[in-house]
């Protein structure tokens, strides 16, 4: 599909608010009586087949954070852009993650608390799981992502970790042609992850990825070197997030009618 790169831009942000809206309002309107999408068996689930998509086009913490990008960027303009972490900081701050990784894991294990329930009620557990709700909430997609691109999904989403590892199993994935890439980087511009893109054979081995596919719509068309890839076959990344949006929405209809989750919750 030949779309140009702000008609793309106004449909992916369509689709984000669609979810970041339906949240809110079933959140905080209708006290979980409206439609609802972020049930984590269904996000796991996602990943084998979708990547990390939940995380860029699904997830309402991460469309908030980049609410605050956009604003950052409005205000402070280029100023924002010479706001970087060095790179031998960044690559160390990525494990703060999955520190909070493991230590959410042994709260689980050890029946502090349950994933599959109420998030609100695991955020009361430890006095730990109250400090990241703090830094969740009013540094990691706030205040920070005023100034650098995905903050908290970078540096600080637990969950984040978990679907990195998950990820490496998934059927979809960007591959990237060494005979055809010329090191413009253009891709690592418009990778909000800050990964390197043009140093990698596929971008699932960097384990960062959050499936925004800027990196596969901006490659030079003459040049053709990235290319999303699904159970081997490479496709139009455009199309698959469309597809995936509409797909994802169905499914978690489906997830709210039949309560998969609280069956789930009821085997573990």
């Amino acid at each position: 599909m030949n779309i140009n790169t702000k008609k793309r831009e106004v449909i992916i942000w369509f689709i984000k608010l669609f979810f970041l809206v339906g949240y809110v309002f079933t959140e905080f309107l209708t006290e979980g009586r409206g439609y609802y999408h972020e049930f984590e068996s269904l996000v796991i689930i996602s990943i084998f087949f979708l990547g990390t998509f939940y995380c860029h086009q699904v997830c309402p913490y991460g469309i908030v954070s980049e609410i605050f990008e956009k604003a950052g960027k409005w205000i402070l303009g280029k100023q924002r852009c010479k706001i970087q972490i060095p790179d031998k900081y960044d690559k160390k701050l990525r494990y703060i993650k999955y520190g909070f990784g493991i230590y959410f894991l042994y709260v689980f294990i050890s029946g502090t608390a349950n994933y599959w329930g109420d998030h609100g009620l695991m955020y009361q557990s430890t006095p730990v799981t109250s400090l990241y709700l703090f830094l969740k909430m009013f540094l990691g997609i706030s205040f920070l992502s005023f100034f650098f691109d995905r903050f908290f999904c970078r540096y600080l989403c637990y969950q984040k970790a978990w679907y990195n590892i998950i990820e490496k199993l998934s059927l979809t994935k960007i591959s990237i042609n060494k005979s055809k890439c010329t090191s413009c980087r253009i891709c690592e511009s418009r990778c909000p992850m800050n990964i390197p893109v043009s140093q990698m054979k596929s971008i699932k081995s960097t384990g960062d990825c959050i499936s925004c596919y800027n990196c596969v719509s901006d490659c030079p068309p003459r040049f053709n070197a990235l290319n999303l890839k699904m159970f081997g076959k490479s496709v139009s990344e455009f199309k698959t997030i469309v597809y995936f949006a509409i797909i994802y929405f169905l499914l978690s209809w489906g997830w709210k009618v039949f309560n998969i989750e609280e069956l789930i919750q009821a085997l573990f």
